[in-house]
């Protein structure tokens, strides 16, 4: 019994385990469906809180450090929240900009706009602009000081002007009281002066008449000697006339210098390169001379075309290249073909004479290098080629009565008449200059002609000595 008694409660035991056990595991089943209701909920309520905060910040947007910064500053702020702070920061910037605490970006950029600005906020915002506005003011009030001083300036020089005015004024007062004063004793003095002259007038009025008698009666006389002396001057004026017009057919007309022989050859050489001439050191022949050859025959042809001005040349060039006591030896630079050098053909250099020193006045600017500019220094290389080879410069403003050749230069132009108005004194000075050197050329060519003196210019005096570069 006792066994069976002990079988019994040992079975009991383990229905009572396996029925706890049931029940147990039932709880716990129980428990774990409840459990996971709640959770499903929460995870539900966990997506719309997420996503009801994607609506405030984006996970990105959190995550950034602006964000954090954000965060921090509200949290520093009283304990705000994210958005109370962003709230409460663009009530604060809207009143400050727009002057109202609901004010917007759109009616701030309105605002800005109707202040008739000169350019719209940039990179720098409302700041930059008001900076940059605050920095044209502060240049705006010193130019205004600057002015201010400069009127400051010219308020007491105006000041000082009046003052200086006012003396001068007193001053002016003064003498001219003076000067009434002296005018007052000069009309005292005049009418005093004007009743001695005609007392003087009354006296010398019958002296005139007096005087104008005789002085009459002498005119009478001399009239009667003039008539008588006209008279005589026209026989004596018949007879000059007779007398110049003798003279001038038995008067020896002058040679034009530039048709005088100044040498012959004497000799040519074989191959017609080098001829010898009849001129040496006696006769002042100096290295590099240069002559015209002609035929002997005809001298009498060396003369200025009268139509055209233009002077004849040579049948040859020559250049000396030996001297030698009473002949030279001369290199043949320029020759016709048709017309040989010989012997007894005569030379001309119009510079050169062997027994006279011809004159030259040599005027204008010349061009002697053909580059077509004439220059004065063209004229100083003619002056020095006359005096290299014996002549004699003369330096005159008119022709003196033993010139023996003019050289005339390229002519000035006539400058056009100045306007009336308007002249500075620079083109005055210009105008001046060139009228000057065109009346002087004019003169001295219609002197020159009148005289019959030789003209020549840069081409025909080259041509005349033999030069033929030109």
């Amino acid at each position: 019994l006792s066994s069976m008694a002990a079988r019994t409660g040992a079975g009991t035991g383990v229905i009572v385990s396996l029925v706890v056990f049931v029940l147990t595991t039932v709880f716990l089943l129980v428990l774990t469906i409840v459990f996971y209701a709640k959770e499903n909920e929460a995870r539900q309520a966990e997506s719309a809180a997420y996503k009801e905060l994607e609506k405030y910040a984006k996970d990105a947007e959190r995550n950034t450090d602006q964000f954090q910064r954000l965060i921090s500053s509200a949290t520093t702020d009283g304990g705000r929240s994210v958005t109370g702070y962003l709230l409460r920061r663009q009530s604060e910037i809207a009143s400050y900009a727009g002057g109202a605490a609901a004010t917007d970006l759109a009616a701030v950029k309105t605002l800005v706009a109707s202040m008739n600005l000169e350019r719209a906020p940039g990179d720098g915002g409302l700041a930059g602009l008001v900076k940059d506005m605050q920095s044209q003011l502060n240049s705006l009030r010193r130019e205004q000081q600057a002015n201010a001083d400069k009127i400051a300036e010219r308020d007491a020089m105006i000041a000082q002007l009046e003052q200086e005015r006012n003396r001068e004024r007193q001053s002016h007062v003064v003498e001219l009281q003076g000067a009434i004063d002296k005018i007052d004793e000069y009309r005292a003095e005049s009418q005093r002066y004007a009743q001695d002259v005609q007392a003087t007038k009354a006296h010398y009025t019958s002296a005139i008449e007096a005087v104008e008698d005789d002085f009459r009666r002498f005119t009478e006389s001399k009239e009667a000697e003039i008539d008588e002396l006209t008279a005589r001057n026209v026989v004596l004026v018949g007879k000059i006339n007779d007398f110049e017009r003798k003279l001038d057919e038995i008067r020896i007309k002058a040679a034009d210098p530039a048709t005088l022989v100044d040498g012959h050859i004497i000799e040519v050489g074989g191959n017609d390169t080098e001829v010898f001439i009849d001129r040496g050191r006696q006769h002042r022949i100096v290295l590099g001379m240069t002559f015209e050859a002609f035929d002997a025959q005809g001298v009498g042809g060396i003369r200025m075309d009268p139509r055209s001005g233009a002077m004849p040349r040579g049948k040859a060039s020559l250049q000396v290249i030996k001297v030698g006591e009473t002949t030279s030896t001369c290199k043949v630079t320029r020759s016709v073909a048709s017309r040989p050098i010989v012997r007894d053909d005569i030379i001309v250099n119009a510079v050169y004479d062997p027994e006279l020193r011809f004159k030259f006045l040599v005027h204008g600017k010349f061009d002697v290098d053909g580059d077509g500019l004439a220059t004065d220094g063209g004229a100083e290389a003619i002056r020095a080629q006359v005096v290299d080879w014996g002549g004699t410069v003369v330096h005159a403003s008119d022709l003196p009565g033993d010139l023996d050749f003019l050289v005339l230069g390229e002519r000035p132009v006539l400058p056009p008449p100045l306007p009336v108005e308007g002249v500075s004194s620079a083109q005055l000075d210009s105008y001046l200059a060139k009228r000057a050197a065109y009346d002087q050329y004019e003169k001295l060519l219609s002197q020159a002609i009148e005289a019959q003196i030789p003209v020549l210019n840069a081409n025909r005096f080259f041509i005349l000595i033999g030069h033929i570069d030109r």
